[in-house]
């Protein structure tokens, strides 16, 4: 072959080769920002970005409830966009229905218009907390089974750049500088491994960054409560406990209007049972309390003892009573459910009904909180500490006697409110036991002493978002960071 011949080949062969694109040279990201210059544009439905009417305690709940979802949706946008800019410097615009014909830059879509431009998700996650991360050359789009999980979806994306919040406030964020943001292309679809994250006493905004939420037992002391107003205790009348002595718990051998009811009498369950119902057709709920009024005693009278397991509660020093409530709950339980099947009945295990039941078995709509107050608060459940041990047990008894439990954690030293109380080793050890014990809720109670306990707080509020993460490396970028 002459060499201009072979030239002309080679030509052709190189031009050929240009017009075919490797498949290692796919684009395999898509750029928000590049140098400091915004590329993208977030798309959401027309009224998202609207200011908040005004409404009363007239406001029709529905109406209410409405408009706070909405505002969720519209915060987690604006919180998308500022930090964005504050990662960038570059602001990102906010565009409510269609972007105008001819615009070259990356749209964001959010909420329902990613699911017109992407099609709705199929992951059907525990409390419809599902949400869907789409990222292709064309368009992102972030959407969730509901408004909560649409913001849950936000969050993921600002995450994976990076951003952190370990406390409320400035102070408490992580926010990486990155003058050219980019995410890689895929698509999918994801959701929290608890049903509920619910923490106390925290500023909201806080609590939307960390996707607090989802659906979460209503289990606070409610069965016997006293209601100064009208004198009733409760589900049940002053006049249907005055009328009916026996309806009363026997204690120190007599019966009164004493703020307990006698667990073991088969017309309390059913009057319970009956004004939840009555409750129920007034206004519509999804959790219903069981759990008594707070405090120790109890009824003392021989049909309750008779429902008893003769199971002893070492750290209480008397018999258990769990098996005699769980009895109480299930027949109340079955009369409610016959009426209205979707309820669920919530309840504490506390005090001498700490322990799992050892004879009575849940009814499919009760759902256990436990709450260890009477337990060791310096020590773990790996430790040699026979409280905490004692604890572990109980953990696991429930763990087997239900699929659904909710952990009711006390995140501060009872003892001493203020005493330093970091909680690392605890949560360390124990978090990994709970959550391989059938806890799907995450409900502590806390209080604003964030200075005393941040780095054990910041440790379960990531295990309780995903309870198979690695407890060491979250606390070790915690204190990275």
């Amino acid at each position: 072959m002459k060499q201009g011949s072979a030239v002309m080949c080679l030509t052709s062969f190189v031009v050929m080769l240009a017009s075919v694109k490797p498949a290692s040279l796919e684009m395999t990201s898509v750029t928000l920002v590049e140098n400091g210059q915004a590329r993208a544009v977030m798309v959401v439905a027309p009224g998202l970005m609207a200011v908040n009417p005004k409404m009363s305690y007239k406001t029709p709940a529905d109406e209410r409830n409405a408009e706070k979802r909405r505002q969720l949706v519209r915060d987690s946008v604006l919180d998308l966009a500022m930090y964005l800019e504050r990662m960038s410097g570059a602001k990102i615009e906010i565009v409510s229905g269609t972007l105008p014909e001819g615009d070259k830059r990356l749209p964001i879509y959010i909420g329902e218009p990613a699911v017109q431009r992407f099609g709705v998700m199929t992951l059907r996650a525990l409390a419809h907390q599902g949400f869907r991360v789409v990222v292709k050359p064309d368009g992102i789009g972030l959407m969730g089974e509901n408004h909560q999980s649409t913001s849950f979806a936000v969050y993921e994306v600002l995450e994976r750049l990076g951003c952190r919040w370990m406390m409320p406030s400035e102070v408490g964020e992580v926010i990486p500088e990155l003058k050219t943001i980019t995410l890689p292309i895929g698509d999918t679809s994801s959701a929290p491994g608890t049903y509920a994250r619910f923490l106390w006493h925290l500023d909201p905004v806080y609590l939307r960054r960390i996707r607090n939420g989802g659906e979460g037992v209503s289990a606070g002391h409610t069965l016997e409560v006293y209601n100064k107003n009208t004198g009733n205790h409760g589900y049940l009348t002053k006049n249907q406990l005055e009328t009916h002595p026996d309806w009363n718990a026997m204690i120190g051998g007599k019966r009164s209007v004493n703020g307990r009811f006698c667990w073991g009498n088969t017309e309390v369950s059913d009057a319970v049972a009956d004004a939840i119902i009555a409750r129920l057709d007034a206004a519509s709920s999804h959790y219903v309390s069981l759990s008594p009024q707070d405090g120790s005693n109890f009824c003392e009278c021989e049909k309750c003892k008779a429902l008893d397991s003769g199971d002893y509660d070492s750290v209480m020093a008397t018999v258990s009573i769990t098996d005699r409530f769980i009895n109480f709950c299930n027949r109340i339980a079955t009369r409610v459910t016959a009426k209205c099947p979707e309820i669920k009945f919530g309840f504490l295990a506390y005090v001498q009904y700490t322990q799992a039941p050892k004879r009575e078995k849940l009814h499919p709509s009760l759902a256990v909180q436990l709450a260890p107050i009477n337990y060791c608060r310096a020590h773990a459940m790996t430790d040699t500490c026979a409280s905490r041990q004692k604890m572990r047990q109980i953990v696991e008894d429930w763990g087997k006697a239900t699929s659904k439990i909710s952990y009711y954690q006390y995140m501060f030293n009872l003892a001493e409110y203020s005493a330093p109380y970091p909680m690392m080793h605890q949560m360390i050890e124990e978090l990994p036991i709970i959550y391989a014990n059938n806890v799907k809720f995450w409900q502590p109670e806390g209080m604003s002493n964030l200075d005393q306990i941040l780095p054990g707080h910041y440790l379960s509020n990531r295990m309780a978002w995903d309870p198979k993460g690695d407890p060491r490396a979250i606390l070790d970028e915690f204190f990275t960071l």
